[in-house]
């Protein structure tokens, strides 16, 4: 629970500087570039605290973090924990390299049968792109309730305005949320 907190923290922070920033700046149409894919995933699996044999599953969107997902995919099996795979939240298509047993045997799934099927997870990262309205986040959510489990969730998109409206990601932005969670001092934080 300590790192939700941590995470709901540090998005308050984020949100904060970014809408004294981010109001009227024009979106960013491809995919974050210049980030340090390596430092943050570095960050997420010293934030996860995996323990060996930990199952661990990701949630995200195609086209975006694309590169996060592998090198997650590599760090999680190094601290000898076990990479279910990375649920899609597009439900039409997802990169082939993202499939897994687990991904491929929950097709056509509702969320009901979802949360059944993550009943056994550990972890879910919830990257950038994912939100509570897909139907993987909402079942691993349903897991969470259930007393199962544990989450870290990424509220790098998402941000609104003071009308409303979405703010839309800029790469000054990109670079500002990866300056917070990776150097953020946790420990003080907490």
């Amino acid at each position: 629970m300590n790192i939700m907190r941590r995470q709901r923290t540090l998005l308050v922070v984020g949100l904060i500087a970014l809408l004294a920033t981010g109001c009227g700046q024009k979106k960013q149409e491809l995919p974050p570039s210049g980030l340090d894919w390596n430092a943050i995933a570095d960050q997420i699996v010293r934030q996860s605290k995996l323990q060996p044999g930990e199952k661990v599953l990701l949630v995200a969107s195609p086209g975006k973090f694309d590169s996060l997902v592998t090198i997650l995919e590599n760090k999680i099996s190094k601290e000898g924990a076990h990479y279910l795979g990375a649920f899609s939240v597009d439900t039409v298509s997802s990169p082939e390299y993202w499939r897994t047993e687990l991904v491929n045997s929950a097709k056509g799934k509702s969320r009901l049968d979802l949360a059944a099927h993550f009943g056994e997870v550990d972890l879910g990262i919830m990257l950038p792109g994912a939100t509570p309205a897909h139907k993987a986040y909402a079942a691993m959510q349903d897991v969470l309730n259930m007393g199962k489990g544990r989450t870290i969730h990424f509220h790098w998109t998402g941000a609104y305005d003071l009308s409303g409206q979405p703010i839309e990601l800029t790469s000054a932005m990109d670079k500002f949320y990866q300056s917070v969670l990776i150097n953020t001092n946790y420990d003080s934080l907490q």
